[in-house]
């Protein structure tokens, strides 16, 4: 058997080697992007949990400072009755006056032997009984 070696098949030949390299490496590098490619769609999915974690606290954030500002709301309408109540209590004890309130009887034995001096007529007068609160009218 005779060989051929011409100078158009041994230059053919190495053409072919060389696509055939760039060929594989045209399909390694589709390898690396499709990889990647497989990255990113994780990636973004991830991310999306990620936003609608976070949304879902700004809207348990935006709740809580709503019920917050009500609750400042209704305490700060109920200061006004709290204090004309307290000035109205002021007033009511006011009225009345305990013997030796000089300043110099103190503990139990002043309130054991303190006397009202003066007590509005036909008013309830709130009487301590075993920790349960009544009135009577005298």
């Amino acid at each position: 058997m005779r060989r051929f070696s011409s100078p158009i098949l041994h230059c053919a030949g190495r053409k072919n080697i060389r696509q055939a390299a760039a060929i594989r490496q045209l399909a390694s590098a589709l390898g690396n992007v499709k990889e990647m490619s497989l990255s990113i769609s994780a990636a973004t999915v991830e991310q999306t949990t990620n936003t609608r974690q976070v949304s879902k606290a700004v809207e348990n954030v935006n709740e809580l400072t709503q019920g917050a500002a009500s609750a400042a709301e209704q305490m700060s309408a109920s200061t006004v009755p709290l204090s004309t109540m307290a000035l109205e209590l002021q007033r009511l004890v006011s009225q009345f006056r305990i013997d030796g309130a000089d300043g110099s009887a103190t503990g139990s034995s002043a309130v054991a032997s303190a006397s009202v001096q003066a007590r509005p007529p036909n008013r309830a007068v709130p009487r301590v009984d075993r920790g349960e609160a009544r009135s009577y009218h005298g």
